[in-house]
């Protein structure tokens, strides 16, 4: 928990960072953690348990602990769902995407592969290229779509296409 709460703090301390050069918006995106265990004793969280093992015991599930713990989203701390556009949540969730590499690589050492699939699909061309151009350095990243889109000319990427499960070869590609 204590993990989760650090974390949560290195995401506010940087989400806004990468939200703005996505949107050139300077508002205040906040993430907050929401435990039902917050400020609870070891001792306190025994009993909490043990209150609700029978429960849990006929149920099959665990019905207290991190793993029921959620985050909820502000902007000027207002909840972003009702703020914000489809394409605009989805920045705010690239943005906490690419604060997480930072938190890894300076947690690990260690640089991850960045899976982004099918992220433009609710984004304009423009924010398109600034999520493009804004992806860490020096990382892996595989960018599924099904679009062939114009963002990709003239960038430093390997292209694949697939198609029946098979990857075209150049010569498929351009024979079609």
């Amino acid at each position: 928990m204590s993990e989760r709460e650090f974390l949560t703090q290195y995401i506010n301390d940087n989400l806004n960072k990468y939200f703005l050069k996505f949107t050139n918006n300077k508002v205040k995106i906040k993430m907050i953690y929401k435990s039902s265990l917050n400020n609870l004793s070891k001792e306190e969280i025994k009993i909490k348990y043990n209150k609700n093992i029978e429960r849990d015991k006929f149920n099959g599930i665990t019905t207290e602990g991190i793993h029921r713990d959620d985050y909820e989203f502000l902007i000027e701390n207002i909840e972003i769902s009702k703020f914000l556009s489809q394409g605009q949540i989805r920045l705010v969730l690239l943005a906490i995407k690419f604060v997480i590499i930072d938190y890894i690589i300076l947690k690990t050492n260690k640089r991850p592969v960045l899976l982004l699939d099918d992220v433009f699909s609710e984004l304009d061309t423009i924010h398109q290229i600034k999520v493009l151009d804004n992806i860490p350095k020096k990382i892996q990243t595989i960018i599924t779509t099904t679009d062939n889109h114009e963002i990709f000319k003239d960038k430093l990427i390997t292209k694949y296409n697939i198609k029946n499960s098979h990857i075209l070869t150049k010569e498929d590609f351009d024979a079609e």
